[in-house]
């Protein structure tokens, strides 16, 4: 286990972590999420022991392990092939530079190998980075915003290889791809102006935060029935209604019973809900 233990850190008279704990265990990706701004760049940096705290410590479970690092700042030799990044990154850990084939074929980089890094798209740059990350089998893998830049394929892809390599390995990300995370990650912490306001498994965070609610047609029909008795939020070109209870659904449906509907859901909230349900709170308990 990874343990963050009563992180603070302060910029000169700005704090920007306060008692940050957190427990990254082995197999059980651990996603922080959190408006930017809100301290998750500097926490990753304090793990990986670029920035020392203002208090508290950071222990590991190994005494020597090997880190992969996919920082939020892209930066990789443009200068040189797609081949001589990863053989030199490969050369550095204890794997053998041979070794740096497999990965080109894992990250769909075979039939760029050749090509100077300026030569990529950003798609593919992207993916030789996070391919430089994986390419020396590190024990403890931390990822900032990896979706970043990404097409829908080239998203899955990656989603794909982190599952692979969160076997007996430790992972940290930091995204905003709600979805992906919300499929990844077994652990979910919250961090809210330098706190961590909430934290625990996918499954505990919706027991605690979660809400039912309906999704129904952008109609000025639905909107008259419905607005004198219910607070509405438009998402996604669609009205959502928060109901808590099945009964206030039964009655949503009896006050548009004469109302043409193409459409009506009703579903528990996503961690994307979740995360903007609280990050917008006036104050946290």
């Amino acid at each position: 286990m990874i343990s963050v233990e009563n992180i603070d850190m302060s910029y000169g008279n700005k704090q920007v972590l306060n008692d940050i704990q957190l427990s990254i265990q082995k197999n059980q990706p651990h996603a922080i999420l959190g408006k930017n701004g809100a301290g998750k760049t500097t926490l990753i940096k304090i793990i990986l022991g670029l920035l020392k705290p203002s208090k508290g410590k950071v222990s590991f479970p190994l005494d020597k392990a090997i880190f992969g690092y996919l920082p939020e700042e892209r930066g990789i030799y443009r200068d040189v092939s797609v081949e001589h990044v990863l053989r030199y990154f490969a050369s550095l850990g204890d794997s053998q530079p041979a070794n740096y084939q497999a990965y080109l074929d894992q990250f769909e980089l075979l039939p760029y190998e050749k090509l100077f890094v300026r030569n990529l798209s950003k798609g593919n740059q992207q993916k030789l980075q996070l391919a430089v990350a994986f390419v020396n089998n590190p024990q403890f893998i931390i990822l900032d915003e990896p979706f970043s830049g990404l097409d829908p394929l080239n998203r899955e892809l990656f989603a794909n290889i982190i599952r692979e390599y969160s076997k007996d390995r430790y992972i940290l990300i930091s995204s905003h791809q709600m979805d992906k995370i919300e499929s990844l990650c077994a652990q979910i912490s919250f961090l809210k102006n330098g706190k961590i306001i909430a934290s625990g498994t996918v499954d505990e965070i919706k027991s605690v935060y979660g809400r039912k609610k309906m999704l129904l047609p952008q109609t000025d029909a639905v909107y008259q029935r419905i607005k004198p008795h219910y607070e509405i939020t438009v998402r996604h070109h669609q009205y959502e209604v928060v109901v808590d209870h099945y009964e206030n659904f039964k009655k949503i449906l009896t006050l548009l019973e004469d109302v043409d509907l193409h459409f009506v859901h009703y579903q528990s909230s996503s961690i994307e809900d979740i995360y903007i349900q609280l990050m917008t709170k006036e104050t946290d308990q």
